[in-house]
């Protein structure tokens, strides 16, 4: 019932869809999917938002993001390994069980991670603070961008600021977390209960 019941509400938005598109002048069907350029959204800005066009540089962003990138893609990779092994648990790597691993990457590392991330970036949120401009005008930005002022652009640097605060929750909590679980497993056990032959 309750499927039939949301492909039913699918089918009722997608007709209500079909409809609203022929009822559409055709002027403006052709502005559907296609976002005005940065130039024609600067003149709708208001003029105390002083409102200015950041040049994005893709080479520089992405070299800032590199290291990050690839961090996370180790992270991933050694997830999806993880999920894939039958006994986690009778697998070492460098004298460490996968499971260990797994569980210090995901109470220790990602916080950590985080926590340093948004260390590096709360100078974005000091420089929007000072100037009132978000994001502000020395960004080293991956596409072009709209710089604005106003309280949005200030309570947004002020949010910016408060993102070390929460990662170091988050690692206080994930720092409990993983005393609780490895307190709590029994590893000795666990180890002796593994064939010589179960580990992948």
């Amino acid at each position: 019932m309750t499927s039939q019941f949301f492909l039913w509400l699918g089918v009722g938005f997608g007709l209500a869809g079909i409809i609203a598109w022929f009822r559409l002048p055709k002027e403006k069907r052709s502005l559907v999917g296609h976002s005005p350029s940065l130039e024609q959204r600067l003149k709708d800005y208001p003029q105390k938002a002083q409102a200015v066009i950041v040049r994005g540089d893709r080479k520089t962003s992405l070299l800032k993001a590199l290291p990050w990138i690839i961090l996370m893609v180790l992270f991933s990779a050694y997830s999806f390994w993880f999920q894939q092994l039958e006994q986690p648990q009778c697998v070492e790597i460098l004298g460490q069980n996968a499971i260990k691993i797994q569980l210090f990457m995901v109470c220790y590392g990602l916080p950590l991670a985080v926590l340093a991330w948004s260390l590096l970036f709360a100078r974005t949120g000091i420089k929007t603070l000072k100037t009132g401009y978000f994001p502000p005008l020395d960004s080293k930005l991956f596409s072009d961008a709209i710089a604005v002022q106003g309280t949005v652009s200030i309570l947004r640097g002020i949010g910016i600021l408060f993102m070390p605060l929460i990662s170091a929750l988050s690692l206080y909590f994930g720092n409990d977390a993983y005393t609780t679980l490895m307190d709590g497993a029994d590893w000795q056990q666990t180890e002796t209960s593994c064939s010589p032959g179960s580990a992948h």
